[in-house]
């Protein structure tokens, strides 16, 4: 990650949280590096087909922690609908964080990314 992020000039980081496994030290490492680097952070939580929707909350708490804490100031957003798609395509370069949920199992949250991903503008500070 360090690399990618010196030798390139990346627009966005991607952070993919297995939501069986949680947040990882080497997770919470990668979140501070794109943080150091003002890289805006787009969150994917995978495997959500595999935990129960407690677990999944968990796991949700603890990132709006990690973003709303020292390290960052980020607002994070659960995409739950289009409309929460547009909004973050158009003001992920500012302080907003989207969280996407997706399993590539049954496929759901999938189409919610793919949107989002067509949406995304290159990043203009580089």
């Amino acid at each position: 990650m360090i690399r990618g992020l010196c030798s390139h000039y990346p627009d966005y980081a991607l952070i993919l949280i297995d939501s069986k496994a949680g947040l990882t030290k080497t997770c919470i490492d990668h979140f501070k590096l794109a943080f150091a680097f003002s890289v805006p952070v787009i969150i994917i939580l995978t495997k959500i087909d595999m935990v129960s929707e407690d677990d999944l909350f968990q796991i949700k708490l603890k990132v709006n922690d990690l973003l709303k804490g020292a390290t960052s100031s980020k607002v994070p957003l659960s995409i739950a609908n289009e409309e929460d798609v547009a909004l973050c395509s158009r003001m992920i370069q500012e302080d907003i964080c989207p969280i996407f949920s997706v399993s590539c199992k049954t496929g759901e949250g999938l189409d919610f990314f793919r949107y989002f991903l067509n949406l995304l503008p290159i990043n203009p500070s580089n």
